[in-house]
């Protein structure tokens, strides 16, 4: 079941909302032209998103072609609150409602929670330039989504707490989560159903220099019901739209995956 898919005002309000609670502006907001150019989106979208936020008492329109004023809850002006980042794998995972409930969560419990800045694959997935921004970036905690070995070892030996969701952690001493229970549970079905050829498409740092844990919990469970995988039923599918149409084809020439 795909996840659900936030509207584009959604996404931009989502966006704002975290930024207005952690302290980002004060007093008024920027107006729209300033978030056409730092968002990339259209007026239109940015207009719905701020009517959004003034629907729920956290903006307050001043009247035609003035910046609308911040209304900062009581509870949450009267002392600084932990600011917690969460730096995503890719800028459309603001998006999917995985990400957004938890950011909800977060700042339901008072915590100045927003997306980052940037994400990992902005950074290029690269240690040192995380580290280059995440110095940059003055927070309390991070949660980061589906990050490589390299990146979650460089967070594991830093003083500012950081949380793993996903992500090549095994072995590290990082607190973390990953959703392996649930995967067992869907091959199991998908056997069940009498799928054999079940596929699961993966990026290179996920197999690289070998599988990480979710992908060999993966394979693990595939030979746990008598399937012997191999490399067709874990791809790299790389990083492109080409690269993924590559892949795709590969897999469709000859046996077609019945559970991809």
């Amino acid at each position: 079941m795909a996840l659900p898919i936030l509207s584009p005002p959604d996404q931009v309000a989502v966006h704002l909302r975290g930024e207005i609670l952690s302290g980002r502006w004060k007093d008024e907001m920027p107006g729209v032209a300033h978030f056409q150019k730092e968002l990339g989106v259209n007026n239109v979208t940015i207009n719905a998103a701020l009517q959004l936020l003034e629907k729920e008492g956290l903006l307050v329109g001043q009247g035609r072609r003035k910046r609308r004023r911040i209304n900062m809850p009581k509870q949450l002006s009267k002392a600084r609150k932990l600011r917690v980042r969460i730096l995503l794998y890719e800028r459309a995972g603001e998006a999917l409602s995985v990400n957004t409930e938890l950011l909800s969560k977060l700042q339901e419990t008072g915590y100045a929670a927003s997306f980052a800045r940037k994400t990992l694959a902005d950074l290029g997935m690269d240690a040192g330039r995380v580290a280059k921004f995440v110095e940059q970036t003055p927070v309390d905690a991070w949660i980061v989504i589906a990050g490589s070995r390299d990146v979650l070892e460089w967070f594991s030996s830093q003083p500012v707490p950081a949380f793993a969701m996903f992500g090549v952690k095994s072995g590290l001493p990082i607190a973390g989560t990953g959703p392996r229970r649930d995967l067992c549970t869907l091959i199991k079905r998908l056997v069940a159903l009498g799928h054999r050829r079940i596929v699961m498409l993966a990026r290179d740092e996920r197999l690289i220099p070998k599988p990480a844990f979710f992908e060999q919990s993966f394979l693990d469970e595939l030979r746990k019901h008598g399937i012997k995988p191999n490399s067709y039923n874990l791809p790299n599918w790389g990083h492109s739209a080409d690269d993924f149409h590559r892949c795709l084809d590969s897999l469709f020439q000859l046996s077609p995956p019945t559970a991809l």
